[in-house]
């Protein structure tokens, strides 16, 4: 699982928010990418292929990315002085991608992209059916017709995490993480190292929120919003989505 960093929690607890850009280290984000390539290449999408980096953070993977050959376009919903700095910095290097501040759910785009990722467990910030199937449609609307769309497996791990019994009193085994979930619902905050308080069983105001999808809602939303969940991609590291015909 991804490290939270905390943000200000809004009055709903279902607004949505892209992850803290620190959230993945360097190494995941290259970790990622070096999947998410192996991945495109597998489904058709090579280089120079324009890509959508939707909630890219830092842009660590988008960088990866356009070193790799491709044409990353990194969309993140902040654009405070950290990300700003960090875009700014990247646009000086030999590989450029390049970023734009906007919403997942109404992207100021046209496409055609050959590929989107959503990755990092983004998909997990959107905590309602509407708002996920908002994003989805989007990317349905600027994907080319047989475009490929990943999104990373977290539903699969988290719920292995679980049943096997890593989260049994809400701390895993090594004491470094907290799940910490809403009453009633398949929302939860993580807590990490110091953040950890087994005083405190309720998410409080400056905690990120992450929905924990099931495989089947997935699967539903995909085909409500005319996607087709490639089957051998299931037990995979990462889904691999095409568009319906």
């Amino acid at each position: 699982m991804r490290r939270p960093r905390a943000h200000s929690l809004p009055e709903s607890d279902t607004t949505v928010r892209t992850a803290s850009p620190q959230d993945a280290s360097a190494p995941l984000a290259r970790s990622q990418a070096r999947a998410a390539v192996a991945a495109l290449r597998k489904h058709g999408v090579r280089p120079p292929g324009r890509l959508l980096d939707l909630c890219a953070g830092l842009g660590r993977q988008a960088r990866s990315l356009a070193e790799a050959g491709y044409r990353p376009l990194g969309v993140d919903i902040r654009h405070d002085d950290e990300i700003r700095a960090a875009w700014t910095a990247t646009s000086r290097r030999r590989s450029q991608p390049h970023f734009l501040a906007a919403d997942a759910r109404a992207l100021p785009l046209r496409g055609p992209f050959d590929a989107v990722l959503l990755l990092h467990n983004s998909l997990s910030l959107f905590h309602t059916n509407d708002d996920a199937m908002a994003v989805l449609r989007e990317i349905r609307r600027v994907i080319a017709p047989r475009g490929v769309l990943l999104i990373d497996n977290v539903c699969r791990r988290l719920w292995q995490e679980i049943a096997a019994g890593r989260y049994a009193d809400g701390i895993s085994e090594d004491g470094l993480w907290q799940m910490i979930w809403l009453p009633g619902r398949n929302v939860f905050a993580l807590r990490y190292a110091e953040n950890v308080r087994a005083d405190r069983p309720r998410p409080g105001r400056g905690e990120v929120l992450y929905r924990a999808w099931s495989l089947d809602e997935l699967e539903l939303l995909c085909r409500l919003t005319g996607w087709s969940l490639q089957p051998q991609s299931l037990r995979q590291g990462l889904l691999v989505a095409r568009p319906q015909e």
